[in-house]
């Protein structure tokens, strides 16, 4: 015992007098060099496995594939050391800094780096599975492609780092800073990313299938051709968010904010953004089948050619909307408000309407079938070269609407209000406008006959209106 101890303290007088006797290839397995000052030390290929280095000043060394597997390096100074290959499985460095250490190809597996300081390390292409970064900094750090995937990289600040092509399978990120960090094309699935930073991140091609960005920041984050299919974004923020043709089937982002967002092509069949904020979005050619939009803000923004075929828009605000050329068929709009809304050319076949307020809305070029719109409200709305098949206007309020070239053919327009009214080359079969409201309607010498031919039982009409009938019965 006395020996060892006297061995020791040899060595530690040594090593603070002339640290450069230790060389390349030394064996110093199991010791204690706590404290000790190896700056600038070449140790490469040496063996410190089991050692007790904590305190220990590397800043600056170099210790190519050097093994340091299961050594305690609490606070350790790594600073700018040269370490590439190094073995530094099971070894604890919480609190070390390593800032600006190069440490490529190294072997970082079940680590403790708890709080310690990686900023500009170059960690590139090494493997750190299950490694603990909890509320470490590797601020403008190189991780590329590094394998972290089971780390934990909860409250790291990683704001500016490379990540590109990593694997982070299984990771957990939860409140970490990755601001203006680069994502693309990682590796992400299941990830746990809770209320983390990605402000302005580079993600395109990344795959988070499963992950959990519930209350995440993503504001101006770049996800095109991201895979979020499944992913929890409950409450995130993706104000001015890049999304094109990202998939983001199956994904729950209910009470999210998305305003400004681009969402070109993007793919969110059944997701369910309820209560979301969606304004001023790009949704051109993108997939909403069966998605859940109830009770969203999505004023102004653009689903031209979009498919949101049996997608739910219940109670949703959609005034300025543009749904030119969309697929709406099967869609419940029901109590939706879709004032001043656009759409032209959209397939509205088997619709619910029934309660919203298409107030001064643009329904043109359009053949609807079986539509459901049971008191909706159509005020000054205009519907031009339209055909209307088997559909239920019923106690519709169509005051001061313009007819501009419309067939219908079996329509219930029965205590409908439409009053005021201007029916242009409008053609009627089979149309039930028994209770409805024709007073002060305009038509022309084509339209009238319709009129005449339709059930008005109990309709309110002019005397003009009525004597222009009775002409057309009697004659």
């Amino acid at each position: 015992m006395c020996v060892l101890f006297v061995l020791l303290s040899t060595i530690s007088f040594a090593v603070e007098e002339n640290p450069k006797i230790f060389k390349d290839h030394a064996q110093l397995i199991g010791m204690n060099l706590s404290g000790l000052n190896f700056s600038g030390t070449h140790l490469n290929h040496s063996e410190l496995q089991g050692s007790d280095l904590r305190g220990t000043d590397f800043s600056r060394s170099f210790l190519i594939q050097s093994t340091i597997s299961n050594a305690k390096l609490i606070g350790a100074n790594l600073s700018g050391a040269f370490m590439p290959a190094v073995d530094l499985r099971g070894s604890d460095l919480s609190y070390a800094d390593l800032r600006g250490a190069y440490l490529p190809l190294s072997y970082m597996i079940d680590s403790n780096l708890t709080g310690a300081d990686l900023s500009d390390a170059d960690l590139s292409e090494s493997s750190c599975e299950r490694a603990n970064f909890l509320g470490s900094r590797l601020v403008k750090s190189k991780l590329s492609p590094t394998n972290l995937t089971s780390s934990n990289l909860s409250m790291a600040n990683l704001s500016g780092s490379y990540l590109a092509a990593s694997s982070l399978d299984d990771s957990d990120l939860t409140k970490a800073n990755l601001t203006g960090a680069n994502l693309e094309n990682a590796f992400m699935h299941r990830v746990r990313l809770v209320g983390a930073k990605l402000i302005n991140a580079s993600l395109s091609g990344a795959r988070m299938d499963d992950s959990d960005l519930s209350n995440s920041y993503l504001e101006r984050a770049d996800l095109t051709s991201a895979s979020l299919n499944g992913a929890n974004l409950t409450g995130a923020n993706l104000n001015g968010a890049r999304l094109l043709g990202a998939d983001l089937s199956f994904a729950v982002l209910k009470s999210a904010s998305l305003d400004g967002t681009n969402l070109l092509g993007a793919k969110l069949n059944w997701a369910n953004l309820d209560d979301s904020i969606l304004t001023n979005c790009l949704f051109t050619r993108a997939e909403l089948f069966g998605a859940n939009l109830s009770n969203c803000d999505l004023t102004n923004s653009d689903f031209a050619r979009s498919y949101l075929t049996r997608a739910n828009l219940f109670r949703s605000n959609l005034k300025k909307t543009n749904f030119e050329s969309a697929d709406l068929t099967g869609a419940n709009l029901s109590k939706t408000s879709l004032g001043e809304a656009s759409l032209k050319g959209a397939n509205l076949d088997d619709a619910d309407l029934s309660g919203a307020d298409l107030s001064g809305a643009n329904l043109a070029s359009m053949t609807v079938n079986r539509i459901v719109m049971h008191r909706t409200l159509l005020r000054s709305a205009v519907l031009n070269m339209m055909f209307l098949e088997d559909s239920d206007l019923s106690e519709a309020d169509l005051r001061n609407t313009r007819f501009q070239v419309v067939f219908m053919n079996n329509v219930n327009l029965s205590g409908a209000d439409m009053s005021g009214a201007d029916l242009n080359i409008t053609g009627l079969s089979g149309v039930d406008l028994s209770r409805a409201n024709l007073l002060g309607i305009k038509y022309d010498k084509i339209t009238l006959p319709f009129i005449a031919a339709s059930n008005l039982e109990g309709a309110k009409m002019s005397a003009d209106l009525q004597k222009d009938i009775e002409k057309i019965r009697s004659g």
